[in-house]
């Protein structure tokens, strides 16, 4: 079986550890919970528009990094053990200015033809103008703690 680089990283955090030490991760995500109102749910859709227009592969609602939840993966590799998960939500208001620098500091957007990344910017821009030049953002930041295994 070939090592996946999950599990090349989760041994080399074991490795790192003293025994019974104890391994740390979070991941900062987006929850959607923007789509419980009106407002957000047709500003999340407008938005949605943008990206099927100017950049399809990232067309999946507002982007974010809704991930997978790791505790059974960082179990299943058999470096660490009692792996507990605790989230901690919060939320944020960005104007549009903050929103698109945001945007730019992700990778799945950093990725893009220079060209198209403008051309989605500035049609989230437009759209963000037309919703009061605002954006609230609701989030989790997910904690795992496991114990290195002996």
């Amino acid at each position: 079986m070939a090592l996946g680089s999950g599990e090349v990283a989760y041994g080399k955090a074991r490795h790192a550890l003293e025994p019974g030490g104890t391994l740390a991760l979070v991941w900062n995500t987006t929850t959607g919970e923007e789509n419980r109102s009106g407002v957000g749910s047709r500003l999340e859709a407008e938005i949605e528009q943008v990206y099927r227009r100017e950049a399809p592969q990232l067309a999946n609602g507002v982007p974010s990094e809704r991930g997978p939840d790791r505790q059974h993966e960082i179990q299943a590799r058999g470096a660490f053990v009692e792996v507990v998960r605790e989230d901690y939500p919060w939320s944020t208001a960005y104007t549009s200015e903050e929103y698109l620098g945001l945007l730019r500091t992700q990778s799945d957007h950093r990725l893009l033809d220079p060209p198209v990344l403008e051309r989605l910017l500035t049609g989230i821009g437009l759209v963000l103008a037309d919703h009061g030049g605002r954006i609230d953002q609701s989030y989790v930041a997910r904690l795992y703690l496991a114990r290195r295994a002996q």
